[in-house]
């Protein structure tokens, strides 16, 4: 695997980089593509979604590869944010909170966060002295939980998987437990949720892909995903009473989708058409709890339905 800086590693980046060593879903009525005032345009990359407070935030790079804030109220076009983290930056996920949001990643290579309460404007929160990355964020009624990898200090490749807690202003870590999910040799978590009264997280090596539910945040329950090839999971987001796991196989790319209701027992499902062909620019994907809208994107464009 080449080496690649830590600076400038964009979420899709992570996940390959990771990687290599009842109800329908429909996302095909409301394209916010490259042309739409504000989109992330040729050459940006979104790297994570979240709905929440009437307002959609999408986090990545623009095409010169800075950390790029977009925003979006309910129905309008998407705007660049003013504010985004300065370089060095690198924004992964970002997941809403009470009082804002919250956006995990990394900075001059080590695990880091950030905080806003309107999505737009944007502060540092903590940073853990470790080498490594972080590419998800959920939050729960009670807290925020970040996965992702410890790396070597020179690749991207994840030595250990990486989880951690965060205050919802964006600082104060409390690293957890890793029971049962295993060293995950040149891969990396890469997705979490929390559904049903656990936490559920995803993982990728090149060989293979899990889910895990964890009760207390410190012992982790391997679940099968159904897929015959490894799947980098990129996704994990709450759908009409279920769970849905949202990703693209790390050999060719091709969008994949499985759905649980408790988060343990998985079940492949159908992909809709415009989420396929989103293949592997696929990154990232939310869904508003009181509309049942999903936005999916990736590079370069944004789509949105409602899941029925």
């Amino acid at each position: 695997m080449a080496r690649v800086a830590h600076d400038g590693i964009d979420r899709r980046s992570f996940l390959r980089l990771a990687a290599l060593g009842a109800g329908t879903v429909a996302l095909s009525t409301w394209p916010v593509g490259p042309a739409a005032a504000g989109s992330p345009g040729p050459g940006g990359v979104v790297s994570g979604l979240a709905v929440g407070r009437g307002r959609s935030v999408a986090v990545g790079q623009d095409a010169a590869g800075h950390a790029a804030v977009w925003l979006a109220e309910a129905g309008g076009p998407w705007q660049l944010a003013p504010g985004p983290p300065p370089a060095p930056a690198v924004l992964g996920d970002v997941t809403a909170v009470r009082g804002g949001y919250v956006a995990a990643g990394s900075l001059t290579g080590s695990p880091a966060t950030w905080w806003s309460s309107d999505g737009s404007s944007w502060r540092p929160g903590a940073v853990l002295a470790v080498p490594g990355h972080l590419v998800a964020v959920a939050a729960s009624g009670t807290g925020v939980l970040a996965a992702g990898a410890v790396t070597d200090g020179e690749t991207a490749e994840g030595i250990e998987p990486l989880l951690v807690t965060v205050a919802r202003s964006g600082g104060a870590w409390g690293r957890l437990g890793t029971s049962g999910i295993g060293a995950l040799p040149h891969g990396s978590l890469t997705a979490v949720a929390h559904h049903a009264g656990s936490w559920v997280v995803a993982g990728a090596t090149h060989d293979r892909s899990t889910l895990w539910s964890g009760d207390d945040g410190e012992h982790w329950t391997a679940h099968p995903d159904g897929a015959t090839e490894p799947i980098v999971w990129s996704s994990l987001l709450g759908a009409g009473g279920e769970l849905l796991a949202l990703g693209t196989a790390v050999a060719g790319g091709a969008v994949h989708l499985a759905r649980s209701v408790d988060g343990r027992a998985w079940q492949l499902a159908p992909v809709p058409n415009v989420l396929a062909e989103l293949g592997v620019d696929l990154r990232a994907a939310a869904t508003d709890a009181a509309t049942g809208v999903v936005t999916a994107g990736g590079a370069g464009a944004l789509v949105q339905d409602v899941v029925g």
